[in-house]
């Protein structure tokens, strides 16, 4: 499996990395439809344009974590912060600023690629920066 630093590079140096995997392995694993199904959760609670501005070539629109809150729910972020060690109030402030760029770098492009999970996305586009 592909971790953070195949697809975010140096950029998350700053972040905890066992968060990022911990993102990864949680939506790769319990994300009704993969990327897909993230964005369209973010669609379907108001906030497509944030969501369409991670995945387009411009400037990431931010999120807040009340917004990540009704997106992901508490199950998930509980999820993703049991995985990476630390306290859901840590990992919901940390997620706002990371998940933008984990879509922003799965979407190089400006677009879903194809699969039908996360992780095949993830192994799709590290494939397609090794060529």
């Amino acid at each position: 499996m592909e971790t953070h630093e195949s697809i975010l590079g140096n950029s998350s140096r700053h972040y905890d990395a066992r968060l990022a995997n911990a993102i990864l392995i949680v939506l790769g694993k319990y994300q009704s439809g993969g990327l897909q199904g993230l964005v369209d959760q973010f669609v379907v609670q108001g906030l497509g344009e944030v969501v369409n501005s991670w995945i387009s070539t411009l400037e990431n629109k931010p999120v807040s974590i009340s917004q990540i809150r009704r997106v992901l729910g508490s199950e998930m972020i509980d999820q993703i912060a049991s995985q990476a060690h630390m306290s859901t109030k840590e990992a919901s402030s940390q997620i706002v600023l990371l998940l933008p760029q984990l879509v922003d770098k799965l979407t190089p492009s400006g677009r879903i690629p194809p699969g039908e999970n996360l992780l095949e996305g993830i192994n799709a586009l590290t494939g397609s920066m090794q060529h």
